[in-house]
């Protein structure tokens, strides 16, 4: 039971981080692109990776902590770009959060492995 649904997640992390990714790259580079539809599917990668990470921690202990933490950490990145005060450091926020995202898709396909080898 616990294969199949970390299948499932890892593929729901693989097709909103393809999506996230697109669509804040469309609107970093000053597209015309739904700041809502990049929220929605980011905000689902972070649940999946979370079920991972619910799922994988009595096989991959550390790795269940730092995929908790990324989740946490990809959406304050995310918070913290809209704010205007950042000013000459809102360019590493802007690398910092997408670096984040894949870094968090990396950690479901470890956490999936980890599961199914069980």
């Amino acid at each position: 039971m616990n294969q199949s649904i970390a299948t499932v997640m890892v593929q729901v992390v693989r097709l909103c981080g393809l999506v996230a990714l697109g669509t804040g790259a469309l609107s970093w580079f000053a597209y015309n692109s739904p700041l809502l539809v990049h929220v929605v599917f980011g905000g689902l990668l972070v649940s999946a990776l979370c079920i991972l990470a619910f799922q994988s921690r009595s096989s991959a202990g550390k790795q269940t902590v730092l995929a908790v933490a990324v989740a946490i950490v990809i959406p304050l990145l995310g918070l913290l770009e809209l704010k205007p005060f950042l000013g000459e450091f809102r360019w590493a926020l802007q690398w910092l959060h997408p670096a984040a995202g894949i870094g968090g898709m990396g950690l479901a396909e470890v956490l999936a492995k980890r599961i199914r080898l069980g």
